[in-house]
């Protein structure tokens, strides 16, 4: 019931929304009302419909695109609506630019959404003896939007970043489309291991997944430990309620004294709850760092931690949230960046 009610308050936003948009860009009653009836039920479309069939992706893709130009349109007629009512600009005009500077946010968006960027993060860990370079990947969502040639950027840019070792910290896949492994072959050409937990896309199909993962070399972390020299790998699958991490940590046989990093997709343990169970390093994503101007306001109420490296004031640990390098409702980035993250940890 409750579930029923957010998606009803949800497509209500949505339809007035369309309404203020219209309303500002001078459109007559009946295409005002026609409008945001389909604009409404195409958002829904994307925001309440997680997996649908291979043949009609291009739709969903397209939908989801859709998605993000009514999130510049809103954005764009609320600056020009101040703007007119300031009288910097008049009404017969605020039309022209509202569409002008939501056409230019979207190609900005949408192209920013495909460049990878890459960045070094140095963490000092008072346990370890010797330096490890890891990179952190995180919510690929390899889907409608991204695919094989995705992965090959991807994977040539960690050829020229030699880590020693790569860990995926969930949302692999979509979830929007079949899940399929040529897309995420070239990560099994790669020179070093690359770990993977799964996020809360991943789950929606896990037999699929894990059909898939059987013909991969990636290693799949599902509540387990590796170790890495002096590091420990605690891999903990993606659960709607979150581990308690004293309980599982003893099911582990986790030790507080050694070097313990956390894979976890959510950023749903604070740096001082890390430090009381002898956790060093949390990495994670899901939150993609808000993605899209303004919704980053929005998701920085939800979640404490919305992106970059947090600190203890306790103890020697830290949680490194990432901003991801797919994106997830549209394929547009404003105010964030698609990222591959290099920790480079160190010792004394």
């Amino acid at each position: 019931m409750e579930r029923r009610l957010r998606i009803v308050l949800k497509m209500i936003f949505l339809f007035i929304g369309h309404l203020y948009i219209c309303w500002n860009l001078n459109i007559s009653i009946l295409w005002t009302f026609i409008v945001s009836s389909i604009g409404t039920f195409i958002i829904s479309f994307v925001a309440f419909v997680i997996r649908l069939p291979n043949f009609i992706k291009n739709w969903y893709y397209i939908s989801m695109a859709y998605f993000g130009i009514f999130i510049e349109l809103i954005i764009s007629s609320f600056i020009f609506h101040v703007l007119q009512i300031t009288r910097v600009v008049s009404k017969d005009n605020k039309g022209k630019w509202i569409l002008i500077l939501a056409t230019v946010l979207f190609a900005y968006g949408y192209i920013n959404a495909h460049m990878i960027y890459v960045n070094t993060v140095d963490i000092k860990i008072k346990k370890l003896k010797s330096s490890t370079c890891i990179a952190h990947l995180t919510d690929l969502h390899i889907g409608c939007a991204y695919g094989k040639q995705f992965v090959e950027k991807i994977c040539k840019k960690l050829a020229e970043i030699k880590p020693d070792f790569v860990v995926i910290t969930g949302d692999l896949y979509d979830g929007s489309i079949e899940y399929d492994y040529t897309a995420i072959e070239p990560f099994d050409r790669l020179s070093f291991p690359v770990y993977l937990i799964l996020g809360n896309h991943d789950l929606l199909h896990i037999q699929e997944i894990l059909k898939v993962m059987k013909k991969s070399k990636m290693i799949l972390m599902n509540d387990e430990v590796h170790v890495r020299g002096e590091l420990k790998l605690i891999g903990l699958q993606f659960r709607n309620k979150c581990p308690n991490l004293t309980t599982t940590l003893k099911e582990l046989q986790v030790l507080p004294d050694t070097t313990n990093i956390l894979l976890y997709h959510s950023p749903a343990y604070t740096a001082d709850d890390l430090a009381e169970v002898g956790i060093s390093l949390h990495l994670a994503g899901h939150t993609h760092g808000g993605q899209l101007f303004p919704i980053h306001i929005i998701q920085a109420l939800k979640y404490k931690y919305l992106s970059g490296l947090h600190h203890s004031k306790k103890k020697d640990a830290w949680v490194y949230v990432s901003e991801g390098l797919g994106t997830t409702g549209s394929p547009l980035r404003i105010g964030t960046k698609s990222a591959i993250d290099v920790i480079r940890l160190h010792g004394n």
